[in-house]
């Protein structure tokens, strides 16, 4: 959830927080359809965001293993066949898919070298010598470019998860606003007569956040949050987890 949209959120709760507050004043207002929406708006935006915070994390934890993943695919099995290969096999056919260059190679293109590479090793299985190559060798290898595909194939699925909820929560925070407008021209005849409600009820609809704050006051205090919050750094890794891709 964005700013705006946070925002949006805050209102459709702060009017539902009035109009219950005051159902005695409003009446007959709190059964329209338009009440109803706003509940239902209201309801539909808190689903949605923890939805979305849900698919945020899955995401994160999601990119975390694939990048583990392919560092077990590239480190454990693909290496030692391509340094295999340079030593034992130079010349031989498909050579060249025995030592791919994966330097910055992650996900699909990454399974696909790595099943070139299984595939190009096949015919000379025999010629590896155990203990550091075990008979099933290959499929281990095939395994792992399988593990880091499904990685890459649940990620994607969860960003479409992801960009549905936000779509979906777009959606519910229209319907609410909507919902509010038609409220406040229902509310109008209603608060005429009570300054105090009147002015609550327009600062309950407001979309940006409650009044008491000047412009001058927000632009200092979002300059002291600047000078006070320490800089955080991201610190790249490489998806082989420190382990050196094949040359």
């Amino acid at each position: 959830m964005n700013r705006q949209q946070q925002s949006s959120a805050q209102t459709l709760s702060r009017a539902q927080q009035f109009l219950d507050r005051h159902a005695d004043v409003v009446g007959a207002i709190n059964q329209t359809d338009a009440r109803r929406t706003l509940d239902a708006a209201v309801a539909a935006t808190d689903t949605t965001v923890t939805e979305q915070g849900t698919r945020v994390r899955d995401i994160r934890g999601e990119t975390h293993r694939q990048s583990d993943l392919e560092a077990e695919l590239v480190g454990r099995h693909m290496v030692p066949i391509a340094k295999f290969a340079r030593a034992q096999l130079t010349g031989v056919p498909n050579f060249a898919a025995l030592i791919p260059n994966v330097n910055k190679t992650t996900g699909t293109r990454l399974y696909q070298a790595a099943m070139a590479m299984a595939a190009a090793a096949q015919p000379y299985a025999a010629q590896f010598p155990a203990p550091t190559f075990a008979g099933d060798f290959i499929t281990r290898l095939r395994d792992a470019a399988v593990a880091v595909k499904h990685s890459v194939a649940v990620r994607a699925d969860k960003r479409v998860q992801r960009i549905g909820a936000t779509t979906q929560l777009a959606r519910s925070l229209a319907k609410g606003r909507t919902a509010v407008l038609t409220l406040d021209a229902l509310l109008v005849h209603v608060l005429h007569d009570d300054p105090r409600l009147a002015e609550e009820w327009r600062v309950a609809k407001r979309i940006g956040g409650l009044p008491g704050r000047t412009k001058a006051g927000n632009t200092a205090n979002a300059a002291g949050t600047a000078a006070t919050t320490p800089t955080s750094t991201s610190t790249s890794t490489s998806t082989t987890g420190g382990l050196q891709k094949v040359a």
